[in-house]
């Protein structure tokens, strides 16, 4: 059997104050075209960097095309999002099917960033 619950212990000391803001940044991007040669298999990357002296909350990735779904985004998958260092995070693509000739595909990674 359990006892009764003890006394309330004291309130703990106040931890320090937490971010006031944060940024999204977003890098150039890396895009590929059939121009470029780029066939089924290939991986490309995007890396996005908080500035100096902020620290990285989280990331994502995002794909755009300017060529028809057919053409772009429906021939490339996002194979990975992640936080590639402490305040870096990194997004790859994958081209599943060859690319024809106006295809096109951009990865852009973005990271969030906190003073």
């Amino acid at each position: 059997a359990q006892g009764d619950p003890g006394p309330q212990g004291a309130p703990g000391a106040t931890g320090p104050e937490g971010p006031t803001s944060s940024a999204v940044v977003a890098d150039a991007g890396v895009t590929r075209s059939a121009a470029a040669g780029n066939t089924q298999g290939l991986q490309f990357s995007d890396t996005a960097t908080c500035p100096v002296g902020e620290v990285m909350l989280g990331g994502g990735a995002r794909l755009t095309s300017t060529a028809s779904y057919g053409n772009g985004l429906g021939r490339v998958d996002t194979v990975a999002s992640y936080p590639s260092g402490a305040t870096t995070w990194t997004a790859t693509m994958l081209i599943r099917s060859n690319f024809a000739a106006a295809s096109n595909a951009t990865i852009t990674a973005y990271v969030v960033c906190t003073t």
